[in-house]
């Protein structure tokens, strides 16, 4: 079979061969060599992309491997590639499986040839220069109309253009720009405002547009292409927050780590005032607000995208959900977590069993070595400024004699520049950091004081300030594999320099286990037990057939007592009849001492119990195991019962 590949990158200017004219190329040779054909076609990809971020191209070459086509048509090489380690790909992999590759204009490709593999290459090299040479000139273009304040695509919503292509305010478009601030500043979220805007059919920036036409969208997390006309664009809540969030309506352009000045729609206090207020009524959908949510702002889907609570008052549908499911066809397909358990976790196993304090404890005690390491940190970035700053001046000096020109120094300095905003950034937030480590302790004396104004009735509010004070985010992630099949894995960032905690959450029974301190705890209604630690139960666990078994022991709701001289085979001890118990043995006579009448894998030589049951034993040896078990079955699980219900 022939794969017919086509390729139309969104370069400008790369349509000399439209998609069409190079699929009705490819079924001409499919005709001429009389072999039925499939066509890949990669739509608004670039040739410069690795193999992988290429779906179709992808596609053809699991093709190839399992042996479904033989034979491969291109417009040209620079169809397949404009990458030389893709050509090289490509070449090893259509010799190894045989595979002939015909260009439209040269026919078969031979790969024998010396000549092809020379020319071929070079090609593909240039094609890469090409490509790159091309993107530097348009980069070029773009830094002088920013700098002389021109439009090089298309204005920003409340802006246009004007015949000198000019950046001018836009003044109907800037009415709306100002209602969608007024309307923030009233406390109406992003998501309300944008539904505001679509009832009343206001225009987005694509829906206006004369060519009309489609835009895409590419998923970021699957790479999955999707289509929409532009004539059916709405308003959404991200585009809302992006217009109020954008400096240029405060006269601020924005392009490659610098600002440019431009016509202003506000004042920058208006518009700092608005943007500061956007904070507090995210989200807000103007609706009355039945259900609260303490994790919200802060509880992460693994996916990346932030996690919103849902809820009935019949609390069916009682879950924190990924966002990506509120878009049509961009759905994760990461599971919603119960409501009630995920915010029982947090709240009780780190604020009321004062979990976090321990961890404050323990980060205080590792502060200064990377309070030290911070401090080294911060002095050689300010040996990077200083050093920038001799090479600017350096620059400066070699303008004013005249050993070189503006033009030469100019994308030097403009270099040095951008990497000392860099650099200020990153002092900023080791200073940041340097702050919060500087006072650990009166940190730790503070929480002491917090976790004194709290217990299980604390009201919400109190509750919320204080899991968001000490929580940075909850990434939340559902796991599909055999071994931990129905759990989630749970990671938990917190403020001020707390290592990361990282659990594993069995929802079936409630357990949670805890990679840090490797214990297994269980949440029962709204409160967390500790059960056992990882070594404990690795060390309590009986490995069968059937798989790994915990060995006898009560569960008394704070824990597990492992019970040594027991005829229990294994498990909780009331979870068994004499009946079982019996039938246990008889399908394995092997598990009974044949001193004592006890579990062999629980006996204590040494304790005075295990004499009791030889003594007691010798009497029944012949008397076979039921009669044996019905007379003590009754007086042992009652012994063990009382001495642990004292507990």
């Amino acid at each position: 079979m022939l794969a017919i590949y086509a390729r139309l990158s969104q370069d400008k200017g790369d349509n000399l061969s439209s998609i069409e004219n190079q699929i009705h190329f490819g079924k001409e040779y499919a005709k001429k060599l009389n072999l039925s054909y499939k066509i890949y076609q990669d739509v608004g990809v670039s040739g410069t992309l690795p193999i992988e971020k290429r779906p179709e191209l992808f596609r053809l070459i699991e093709d190839i491997e399992a042996k479904e086509i033989t034979n491969v048509f291109a417009y040209d090489q620079s169809r397949i590639e404009r990458d030389h380690i893709v050509w090289n790909s490509l070449w090893l992999l259509f010799q190894k499986n045989d595979t002939k590759l015909y260009f439209h204009s040269g026919g078969e490709f031979n790969f024998d040839s010396p000549d092809n593999f020379l020319a071929s290459n070079v090609l593909s090299v240039f094609n890469s220069f090409f490509v790159k040479l091309t993107k530097q000139k348009v980069v070029n273009a773009l830094q002088k109309n920013v700098e002389s304040g021109k439009v090089h695509a298309s204005p920003p919503f409340g802006y246009t253009k004007d015949s000198n292509k000019n950046l001018i305010i836009n003044e109907k478009e800037s009415e709306t720009v100002k209602r969608i601030y007024q309307m923030s500043l009233e406390g109406k979220g992003t998501d309300k405002i944008a539904e505001i805007l679509n009832l009343e059919g206001v225009l987005t920036a694509y829906s206006k547009l004369e060519k009309g036409g489609v835009y895409k969208i590419r998923d970021r997390y699957s790479n999955v292409v999707t289509e929409k006309k532009k004539s059916d664009a709405k308003w959404r809540g991200r585009t809302v927050q992006g217009i109020i969030k954008n400096t240029i309506y405060k006269g601020q352009r924005f392009w490659k780590g610098n600002y440019y000045k431009v016509p202003a729609v506000f004042e920058d206090v208006y518009w700092q005032k608005v943007n500061e207020n956007l904070q507090k009524n995210r989200n807000n959908t103007g609706k009355k607000v039945e259900h609260k949510y303490l994790l919200k702002g802060i509880i992460k889907c693994s996916c990346g995208r932030n996690m919103y609570g849902r809820s009935r008052v019949d609390k069916r549908d009682h879950t924190y959900i990924c966002s990506s499911r509120r878009i049509k066809g961009e759905n994760c397909g990461n599971r919603a977590i119960n409501i009630d358990k995920i915010e029982n976790i947090i709240w009780e196993h780190f604020f009321i069993k004062d979990e976090l304090l321990k961890l404050l404890n323990e980060a205080s005690n590792s502060g200064n070595s990377i309070l030290e390491n911070l401090l080294v940190e911060r002095e050689l970035l300010e040996k990077k400024l200083e050093n920038n700053e001799k090479g600017k001046q350096s620059l400066i000096r070699s303008v004013m004699n005249d050993v070189l020109t503006n033009d030469e120094v100019k994308p030097e300095i403009e270099k040095i520049r951008n990497e000392n905003s860099k650099i200020k950034l990153q002092i900023s937030e080791i200073d940041l950091r340097t702050s919060n480590l500087k006072d650990f302790e009166s940190l730790i004396i503070e929480t002491k004081e917090d976790f004194k104004k709290y217990s299980l009735e604390t009201d919400f509010e109190i509750k919320m300030n204080l899991v968001h004070k000490y929580i940075d985010k909850i990434i939340v992630a559902y796991n599909e594999t055999p071994e931990f099949l129905n759990c989630y894995s749970l990671e938990i960032g917190f403020k001020n320099e707390i290592v990361k905690e990282k659990y594993i959450f069995r929802v079936k029974n409630g357990y949670l286990f805890s990679f840090r301190d490797r214990a297994i705890r269980k949440l029962v209604g709204s409160e967390i037990q500790y059960i056992v630690s990882f070594e404990d139960m690795n060390e309590q666990s009986l490995h069968t057939q059937n798989g790994i078994l915990l060995k006898p022991h009560f569960d008394h709701g704070h824990g597990l007592e492992f019970i040594k001289n027991t005829f229990i085979p294994y498990g909780e001890i009331r979870s068994w009849t004499l009946e079982k118990v019996i039938e246990f043995y008889d399908l394995n006579p092997h598990w009974l001492c044949n001193d004592s009448g006890l579990n062999i894998y629980v006996l204590d030589k040494q304790a005075s119990l295990y004499n009791l049951f030889v003594e007691k034993y010798k009497g029944y040896k012949n008397k076979g195991a039921e009669e044996w078990f019905t007379s003590v079955f009754e007086g042992h699980l009652n012994a063990v019962n009382s001495r642990f219900d004292k507990k």
